[in-house]
């Protein structure tokens, strides 16, 4: 009777030992301004080696198996764009989306003048975002990223139209 129990608690501690944890994800990934699917990003999750591409409809699906269950953070990229973070948590039939927003500031020499006719009105610096912010979550939790282009020059002339047409 003994030689049972402790069979029993044997395989038990193996059980939890061999815990695993399935990570995956699927979606697509698009130019923010055309809408069009962006062939040959990659999407890796943060922290690990697991990585894809998306194919010609900008489609990706990630799936590996894990030991422990880490938190699963998307990592967008692709070369002329904003790259794209986001943590996915979810708890309690709940899903909670964390996106990461970090901005770089620009100094402005000579200062801008936005109005002419004020001179003394002006402006030394502005900020931009560093990385891509928009996304989607679609039926069966597909997740839609929209890569903005990293163009600072052009950014910072749009940016500049805006404040003039104030």
């Amino acid at each position: 009777m003994r030689s049972i129990h402790l069979l029993t608690i044997l395989l038990a501690v193996a059980g939890l030992g061999s815990c695993d944890c399935v990570i995956s994800g699927e979606g697509y990934v698009y130019d923010a301004a055309t809408r069009k699917p962006l062939v040959g990003a990659t999407v890796k999750f943060l922290d690990t080696s697991e990585s894809g591409r998306t194919d010609s409809t900008g489609f990706f699906d990630l799936y590996f198996v894990t030991g422990f269950c880490p938190d699963r953070v998307f990592q967008v990229a692709m070369p002329g764009y904003k790259p794209f973070e986001l943590e996915v948590d979810g708890e309690n039939d709940q899903t909670v989306y964390r996106v990461r927003t970090e901005s770089y500031d620009v100094a402005l020499d000579p200062p801008f003048r936005p109005d002419p006719e004020q001179p003394d009105s002006y402006i030394v610096s502005t900020s931009f975002d560093r990385f891509s912010g928009e996304f989607s979550v679609g039926k069966g939790g597909v997740i839609s990223f929209y890569l903005e282009r990293d163009d600072p020059a052009a950014e910072l002339q749009e940016w500049k139209a805006r404040m003039q047409s104030r």
